[in-house]
């Protein structure tokens, strides 16, 4: 799957100033980091917590497309029953 760039959707004018200074104090703490030459570019969706807080979000539905997941064995096989367990005592 070819990398993809989502449009960013608009930020409330009130809010712009607040998530400039989120975002300054989570790079600060390492939180997030300033990327050049990406490839893919999310779309973020910035609302207020219930204490007043900005609570940041990606909108990950293009990227997780394109992830190739690892299967793994069921469970049962990883696992032993409690039978099987309780057998061994």
């Amino acid at each position: 799957m070819p990398p993809k760039v989502q449009r960013q959707r608009p930020v409330p004018a009130p809010l712009e100033l607040r998530l400039k200074e989120e975002t300054e104090r989570m790079t600060k703490e390492d939180v997030i980091e300033e990327a050049s030459g990406a490839s893919w570019v999310s779309a973020i969706h910035v609302v207020y917590k219930g204490n007043g807080e900005l609570r940041i979000s990606v909108d990950l539905r293009e990227v997780k497309k394109a992830v190739i997941r690892e299967r793994f064995p069921k469970s049962e096989t990883l696992v032993p029953d409690f039978s099987d367990l309780y057998r061994e005592i």
